[in-house]
């Protein structure tokens, strides 16, 4: 229910794809956009941190 526990899943509670595709990321944006640029951030960060990992925000 918060950005710590999302960090702790993406980096070891669940598989990850190598590929991570939104669809109506824009959207995602105007509707919620504290919590768009939270999720991208987090997502750069382990993006960074793991190869191979692309995010794809279409």
């Amino acid at each position: 229910m918060n950005w710590s526990a999302f960090r702790d899943a993406i980096t070891g509670l669940v598989d990850m794809p190598c590929e991570l595709h939104f669809i109506r990321w824009a959207e995602l944006e105007r509707r919620a956009p504290q919590a768009a640029a939270a999720l991208r951030h987090h997502l750069t960060r382990y993006s960074a941190a793991t190869a191979g990992f692309v995010v794809d925000y279409g």
